[in-house]
């Protein structure tokens, strides 16, 4: 298989070595991904290359994509996508709401004749709507503005959810949610709507780090190096039928994450003056809760997971991928 390609090798065998106990599971297997060109399915991708690599697994990957020619360009050995413009799709509320909603439809009716051992759907902590609760726990509902275009996401992924559950009791699919909260890592577009992305790409800038809203609400990061672990894990150990929090559960106000990545890249820029942290205080609308942050104890009970690498460490390693890739990249997502 092709080597990795971006990604540091330290992460990758460290994803290697705490997924070594299931490595059976992984042997002879053959894994159907779809969103090959995205955040996280080049971090799934690039990890099923290196365990193949190394074990020699007899891994068959079938992957389905949305832009065919990134995709052939980084991974020629796979095969099977499907174009369409992510970009319009961010443009359109509608557009996302159908791919979203289609998407996880048609997988599961595939599944239906495919009768795969396991299925991972990747859902979102955005399915818990608004909330002023700190730690979201599996089993708790937000408040989620039905009239409000931008909801489009929130509702397709809890449209998502809901079909996985019907597959899962009227055909028994083995069906697994994984909620995804904010993560940080190599790969992360550095333009767009990650707020964490944007300060790390303010900073490598010399700054001013820009704050659009007050710089009060409250997140968490996940490294993507972890959520890879995480995903496996929930896919080969995790129940049929459950839903996972899948995230890091150290909050930290915006605020508080601008000045983190401030200071770092002071210390990094050695040619840099101290960044500036700009709070613009605009009062846009936006769907986001004020505290997006989740109870992980399920995840660390039943899966044994946690979080494994600290968000200093995480802003490090993405600051530093971006140096050596060139600022200011604009990896789709």
């Amino acid at each position: 298989m092709q080597k990795y390609l971006y990604l540091f090798k330290k992460d990758l065998k460290f994803i290697a070595f705490e997924l070594e106990n299931l490595l059976d599971k992984f042997e002879d297997s053959v894994f159907f991904v779809t969103g090959g060109t995205g955040i996280i399915g080049k971090w799934m991708l690039e990890t099923l290359c290196f365990l193949e690599e190394r074990y020699r697994l007899n891994l068959k990957v079938y992957v389905l994509t949305r832009n065919k020619e990134k995709f052939f360009s980084q991974y020629p050995l796979f095969h099977g996508a499907t174009e369409s413009s992510s970009l319009a799709i961010l443009r359109s509320p509608l557009k996302m709401f159908e791919v979203i909603v289609k998407g996880t439809w048609n997988v599961l009716e595939c599944s239906r004749s495919w009768r795969p051992e396991s299925i991972l759907i990747l859902s979102s902590g955005a399915v818990y709507g608004k909330q002023g609760k700190k730690f979201l726990e599996e089993t708790d509902f937000g408040c989620i503005n039905f009239s409000e275009p931008l909801s489009a996401y929130t509702m397709g992924k809890e449209t998502g959810e809901h079909l996985a559950m019907l597959y899962f009791y009227t055909f028994q699919l083995p069906v697994k949610i994984a909620r995804i909260f904010a993560l940080v890592g190599p790969h992360l577009p550095l333009e767009g709507p990650f707020a964490i992305g944007n300060f790390i790409r303010d900073a490598l800038k010399g700054g001013p780090i820009v704050i659009k809203g007050d710089g009060t609400p409250v997140r968490s990061y996940l490294y993507l190096g972890d959520l890879v672990i995480w995903l496996f894990k929930i896919l080969l150990k995790g129940k049929a039928g459950e839903a996972y929090n899948a995230g890091s559960d150290k909050a930290i106000s915006i605020k508080e994450l601008a000045q983190l990545i401030a200071d770092f890249a002071e210390k990094e820029l050695r040619e840099c003056k101290k960044i500036e942290i700009l709070i613009q205080q605009n009062k846009t609308f936006s769907s986001a809760s004020d505290v997006y942050v989740p109870s992980i104890e399920k995840a660390k009970k039943e899966l044994g997971l946690k979080v494994f690498t600290p968000l200093e460490e995480a802003i490090q390693k993405t600051f530093y991928f971006y140096r050596l890739k060139g600022e200011g990249s604009k990896d789709e997502v």
